[in-house]
């Protein structure tokens, strides 16, 4: 698409028609790509032709530089390239679609999301580009195995954080897809989130077992947490 804009001097007594169509000075006219004539005609007939041709507008890609992985809290340094390279004015960045207020390299991302930039270039030129960002909470700790005869403390598992936070639940299933330990609702520091490699009140077998569990931490924030258990005996 391109733009016509009469902007010069109006003259009296002359009509400006483009492809036979009477257009008004000062108006402005959206034309798709092709070619066109503008003919200005005087009272006395006298006539001016200018031949215009609208081409396709080149094709801008945009890329934001930076890190889609962060911590909890964390801040990145993100920039923008135009590609074919153009003469950046401005660039507003968005984070789910919020605006973010100053320097981009002061935000700090709290959730997962999505991040965003509008680049104006070449005098009114938009394009607009977003990435995930995927956050994840470093103050959450997992095990990953426990010993049913050990001695040491690490004959239980459970989910440790160092922040305040309510587990909104905790599911450990077998191999199978059993069902074999379900806590709902709790403080993570209550002990009857604590798994003893148990079920049904007896020991189950040595091997891997598989988590899924959902934390909501005391800044309003929720993470899911899935991932697997080694049982030795």
């Amino acid at each position: 698409m391109g733009t016509v804009i009469l902007s010069s001097e109006d003259l009296p007594g002359v009509s400006y028609f483009l492809d036979g169509t009477e257009i008004n000075f000062n108006s402005e006219t959206t034309l798709p790509v092709g070619g066109y004539e503008l003919m200005a005609v005087s009272d006395d007939l006298c006539e001016t032709v200018v031949l215009l041709e609208i081409v396709e507008a080149e094709s801008v890609e945009l890329n934001i530089d930076g890190p889609s992985s962060l911590l909890f809290g964390g801040s990145g340094d993100y920039n923008v390239t135009l590609f074919p390279a153009n003469n950046i004015q401005s660039t507003q960045w968005f984070f789910n679609d919020s605006l973010i207020q100053g320097d981009i390299a002061d935000f700090s991302f709290s959730s997962s999301g999505e991040l965003c930039a509008t680049v104006e270039y070449n005098d009114g030129c938009i394009v607009s580009s977003c990435i995930p960002i995927v956050i994840s909470n470093p103050s959450v700790y997992i095990p990953n195995i426990i010993s049913l005869s050990s001695s040491s403390g690490n004959d239980v598992f459970r989910v440790f954080s160092a922040v305040d936070a309510n587990l909104e639940y905790i599911r450990i299933y077998d191999r199978w897809g059993n069902l074999i330990f379900n806590r709902e609702n709790l403080p993570i520091s209550s002990p009857d989130l604590n798994w003893n490699g148990s079920f049904n009140e007896e020991s189950v077998v040595a091997g891997v077992y598989v988590y899924d569990c959902f934390i909501t931490f005391a800044t309003g924030e929720q993470e899911k947490f899935m991932g697997d258990i080694t049982v030795m005996e």
